[in-house]
């Protein structure tokens, strides 16, 4: 199955190893910023190169920040030497499922909803609050929960780009 850019990680946006340094980080964003730069591109493609080159800008503040490279590397799994964060089997495909907001957003969703048991509506906002928030990993099992309780919410409706 072959992915859009939309639905790749930070490192493949700058197409870069997890354990890339930040001057490898430096030198793979002012790349991509180069060739997806909307001026390049004709009128009726610029708009789609403007939103890639966003998502470019986006990875790099990410991959250059180590409070927030850490959270990502531990919301991917990703052993990086830079973050110290150890690895786990599973990770959150989509973007979307990376951002606290968007847990903590169907948290709420599915209480105003009156969607997902109360102890799933709890788990949800932890996901949110002290997982993603507060740096801590989540196990193999809570993962596998979580992702179980996304697709649930998004079966009845959930759209975390109403909540963001």
């Amino acid at each position: 199955m072959r992915t859009t850019w939309h639905e790749k990680s930070e490192y493949e946006l700058l197409e870069i190893p997890e354990d890339a340094s930040l001057e490898e980080v430096k030198k793979a964003y002012l790349l991509q910023v180069k060739a997806w730069h909307p001026d390049k591109f004709p009128p009726e493609y610029a708009a789609e190169a403007h939103d890639r080159f966003k998502a470019i800008r986006e990875a790099y503040d990410i991959l250059s920040d180590p409070a927030l490279r850490k959270r990502l590397d531990m919301s991917l799994g990703v052993d990086s030497a830079a973050s110290g964060t150890k690895p786990t089997t599973l990770q959150f495909p989509k973007k979307e499922q990376r951002l606290p907001e968007a847990w903590k957003a169907m948290a709420k969703w599915a209480k105003d909803e009156d969607r997902l048991t109360p102890k799933d509506r709890y788990f949800a906002f932890q996901v949110g609050d002290q997982y993603l928030e507060k740096g801590r990993a989540l196990s193999d099992r809570q993962l596998r929960w979580a992702l179980s309780l996304w697709d649930q919410a998004a079966r009845d409706g959930f759209s975390p780009a109403e909540y963001l």
